[in-house]
């Protein structure tokens, strides 16, 4: 018993082993030296890259005097990874580790929803 908690523990979290609960972004303009605000609290200037929480949805606004203004909308999309909790330990290890990748936001993917 003592094993099987051991193991399960070992390979709880697919998705969360391969990539984490966050992701780097990568964050470019033309020109570069464009001010962006991610969510209207944080603030970078181009070419930047910044680490995001997985779970979160993101507006990222860009701005420069004499340039129309930009924004993009990064959403949470399910990652391909989670597949992978449907073949470890089916079905105790899928529940587990499908509830570790859910819960640390590691089930998600940051990617562009519209542009404007």
């Amino acid at each position: 018993m003592r094993l099987l908690a051991c193991l399960l523990l070992l390979v709880s979290g697919c998705a969360f082993a391969m990539h984490g609960d966050t992701q780097q972004v990568g964050i470019s303009s033309t020109p570069s030296g464009v001010g962006c605000y991610i969510n209207s609290d944080k603030y970078v200037t181009t070419p930047a890259f910044v680490s995001l929480d997985r779970s979160g949805i993101y507006t990222v606004v860009c701005d420069q005097q004499g340039y129309e203004k930009s924004s993009v909308t990064l959403s949470r999309n399910l990652s391909m990874w989670i597949v992978g909790d449907l073949f470890l330990l089916p079905p105790l290890g899928t529940i587990i580790t499908a509830a570790v990748d859910v819960s640390s936001g590691a089930a998600w993917k940051l990617s562009p929803a519209c542009r404007r």
